[in-house]
């Protein structure tokens, strides 16, 4: 019960733009930015994000943008 309560504040978002330049931290920030943009477009400012997480490993030939889960407050 424990883990089921943790998983129902995780959502997972497909399919958003990944930024190909820049190191890890830049990357990482710009995934924010498009993820806070996504949530006022939503109509959803009084959520708080907590965390995020990219699945799988970034590479720049990568035709198709990772799996991004975020976990909300």
């Amino acid at each position: 019960m424990d883990d089921i309560r943790k998983r129902s504040t995780n959502i997972i978002i497909h399919g958003l733009r990944e930024v190909p330049d820049g190191d890890n931290e830049s990357r990482k920030t710009a995934e924010e930015d498009q993820l806070q943009d996504l949530l006022h477009v939503m109509n959803c400012d009084d959520l708080s994000i907590q965390g995020m997480v990219q699945f799988g490993v970034y590479q720049d030939s990568q035709d198709k943008p990772r799996p991004l889960k975020v976990d909300l407050a």
